[in-house]
């Protein structure tokens, strides 16, 4: 009954003993996050274009460039591995575009006139990368191959009777050249 008593009244009266030469646990502070390229991305973009399209001369007649200008509007994505200090990645993009031109030729002397035109529906990117990180700033090369949907169309018009003639040229490599830019 003593034990119970001198039990309870450490309890109660009791509490926690401070003293100096008992050690506090030590725990230290967690490592600096460090700064990595390393990720994927998904995004959109969006501007307007203007184009100069040159046309070969047809039946010894010299023809106008067209030139054409709009919208266009897509998304893009990739992904980057960074090892060290240098960056591995590739992207992808694929835009709508709505890029359309028209010019008029008539030959001297009069006739027959010729109604050329161009546009450009769609595009496409797949390139690639390598770069050196310093810390939140990347230099880096880019190449890659870039595709493109053209549609050009030539109309003859002898002002009487139209006749159409009409081709397709479609998913033609456009530009293979490296880039190279600063981020």
């Amino acid at each position: 009954m003593k034990r119970i008593l001198a039990a309870g009244f450490a309890l109660w009266f009791g509490g926690t003993a401070y003293a100096a030469d008992v050690p506090v646990p030590y725990k230290a502070s967690p490592p600096a996050q460090v700064f990595t390229w390393t990720g994927c991305y998904l995004g959109g973009n969006g501007g307007g274009g203007r184009a100069h399209d040159d046309w070969q001369p047809v039946a010894g007649t010299t023809l106008a460039p067209v030139r054409a200008s709009g919208w266009f509007a897509g998304v893009q994505g990739g992904c980057d591995y960074q090892v060290s200090s240098f960056v591995f990645g590739v992207e992808g993009q694929f835009d709508w575009a709505d890029m359309h031109g028209i010019a008029l030729v008539i030959p001297p002397g009069g006739g027959t006139g010729l109604q050329l035109s161009s546009s450009l529906d769609r595009f496409a990117t797949a390139t690639g990368r390598i770069g050196y990180a310093f810390d939140r700033v990347l230099l880096y090369a880019k190449g890659g191959a870039a595709f493109a949907h053209y549609n050009h169309g030539m109309a003859t018009d002898n002002f009487a009777t139209p006749q159409f003639l009409r081709w397709r040229e479609g998913r033609v490599s456009r530009d293979l050249s490296p880039v190279a830019a600063l981020r």
